[in-house]
């Protein structure tokens, strides 16, 4: 799809890199971010930074934007973060209060790391659909989609009030339920019977990795979006989209 064109914004959805005991980013977490900035296509206009306010997240987002339109031999150019404003977006929290994790939260990272354990945490969180075991804490996995869904939706219109010529990367931080409640949703039409889809991907979002949406516009006569993570390429019907955060 769009193979001849050029998208005119990109939109980034990102998770923090690897994180210490204490929350914040592991050195191979900076290092992770900035890979994957490296990695990322640069647009050559505006970088544009929302996050959910958690420090490890900000960290990974303006890593990755510091290094997005450079080479290895170029990066002495730009130092962490400079001249990149951001911005703290609650939408893209799996908290509804910072400050408290609750216990689910609290005991998320509390298992051993293997693939199996991994999925099985993930599959047992989006199980619960539209519930959450603890609602004054956290958001449903529902919930959680449709707030990534709104992002989604925003950026896209604030993308094509511009004309063809303007371009930007949006780039978004968040964190691993929140990201894989929307994939998980969006790649089952947003009516989800079956967590197997995850594994199928290869299972769960991994540190500093990202899903995007490319959006290519039409000479103002319209757009087409594109949803892009890993080995999956599918075309994002906006109509859809706003049908579900309405729902």
């Amino acid at each position: 799809m769009n193979d001849n064109k050029k998208p005119t914004a990109i939109l980034t959805f990102m998770r923090h890199g690897e994180k210490a005991d204490d929350g914040n980013l592991t050195h191979n977490g900076h290092h992770q971010a900035k890979d994957a900035g490296l990695k990322t296509d640069h647009l050559n206009d505006q970088i544009i930074l929302f996050h959910s306010g958690v420090d490890r997240v900000k960290d990974t987002v303006r890593t990755m934007a510091a290094h997005l339109h450079l080479s290895e031999s170029q990066e002495h150019l730009l130092e962490l973060g400079e001249n990149i404003a951001d911005y703290v977006v609650p939408n893209l929290h799996y908290l509804k209060n910072p400050k408290n994790k609750g216990d689910l939260f609290s005991h998320w990272d509390n298992i051993e790391v293997t693939y199996a354990n991994i999925l099985n945490r993930i599959d047992n969180f989006l199980n619960l659909e539209d519930k959450s075991s603890e609602p004054d804490v956290y958001y449903s996995p529902t919930q959680m989609a449709k707030n990534i869904a709104i992002v989604i939706d925003t950026e896209v219109r604030f993308a094509n009030l511009t004309d063809t010529k303007h371009r930007v990367n949006f780039i978004n931080g968040s964190h691993e339920p929140v990201l894989m409640s929307f994939i998980y949703y969006f790649l089952s039409d947003y009516q989800p019977d079956s967590t197997d889809i995850i594994d199928d991907l290869g299972g769960p979002i991994d540190f500093a990795e990202s899903f995007d949406i490319y959006i290519y516009q039409n000479n103002q006569e319209g757009f087409d979006l594109e949803f892009k993570f890993r080995h999956v390429q599918k075309t994002l019907d906006i109509i859809k989209l706003r049908n579900f955060i309405n729902d």
